[in-house]
């Protein structure tokens, strides 16, 4: 089930995100290049990031530790809190929900579960402690890991917003993602990098690091 949150700006109440980000309008400029990399997650098609992010070499060294686990769903122990991921790459992994940052899709048998994470790329039934895994979210969208720098314009309890350097905006929840300390204190202001896995309606953040 999609969340919706709201929260007051200075001038008057706005409605929030609907599971994760927004996607971002640009604003009346030039429209931002980009720059493609090889994906390096299991079940994805190619890694973008707009031009605020910096080379597409630099772009590679940025996301090279996040990586996407996408499968069906074979079964699942409610009273383990547990479910089995048969994945693309055909390993099959037993996951417990409760390590899962962030549960933003339904998980069920034969229903399609993408997972983002932080760590070593998993691969042939490697252990799943080796990785943080940050979101499971539905795997019938076809996904990409993005990155984007900007400055953050609202912060509230589980969403902020921020604006890129080309002038677009972008929005985010924040629930069970991991992120640099005060990488979003006070309201607005703060410069920060947010690495994303992003599809055609929905983004959701892996990590937010604080810029100096």
């Amino acid at each position: 089930m999609r969340k919706t949150y709201l929260y007051m700006t200075a001038v008057a109440m706005s409605a929030a995100l609907a599971a994760g980000c927004q996607k971002a309008e640009p604003a009346e400029t030039t429209a931002a290049a980009e720059t493609v990399a090889e994906s390096t997650g299991t079940g994805m098609a190619e890694s973008e990031s707009s031009e605020t992010s910096g080379t597409a070499a630099q772009d590679d060294e940025r996301l090279a530790d996040y990586h996407l686990l996408q499968g069906i769903v074979t079964g699942t122990n409610d009273e383990k809190g547990t479910f089995t991921l048969k994945a693309d790459d055909g390993g099959e992994y037993v996951i417990t929900t409760g390590n899962i940052g962030d549960v933003e899709t339904e998980i069920a048998d034969d229903s399609l579960v993408v997972i983002g994470y932080i760590g070593v790329e998993i691969h042939d039934n490697m252990d799943l402690e080796k990785v943080n895994m940050v979101i499971a979210a539905p795997g019938d969208d076809d996904w990409t890991i993005a990155y984007a720098e900007g400055t953050t314009t609202a912060n509230a309890m589980s969403t902020f917003m921020m604006v890129t350097a080309d002038g677009t905006e972008m929005g985010f929840m924040k629930d069970g993602c991991p992120m640099d300390e005060d990488a979003l204190g006070g309201d607005s202001g703060a410069k920060i990098g947010v690495v994303y896995m992003d599809s055609e309606d929905v983004s959701f953040p892996l990590e937010i690091r604080k810029l100096q």
